[in-house]
């Protein structure tokens, strides 16, 4: 299992979220809400502002997926 941050469209909204993919890349679990940093500014911020600047270039992903399996994560 991978996962990267994504946008993600669900409805008519979409927001920045962390999609875990299966072992062959297909997207198959979502956080429920968008992607929060809870963290001290300095390295974790470089390294959250790296991984979310790649997620956004890459195309949207509409959820649900239709992978064969579909998971919410609720990280709150």
């Amino acid at each position: 299992m991978s996962w990267n941050f994504r946008l993600v469209r669900e409805d008519d909204i979409i927001s920045l979220r962390e999609v875990y993919y299966d072992d062959v890349g297909n997207p198959e679990m979502v956080t429920t809400g968008e992607v929060k940093i809870y963290a001290e500014l300095g390295e974790d911020v470089v390294w959250y502002q790296e991984h979310m600047s790649k997620g956004i270039m890459k195309p949207v992903l509409d959820y649900p997926f239709t992978g064969p399996q579909q998971m919410e994560l609720s990280f709150e």
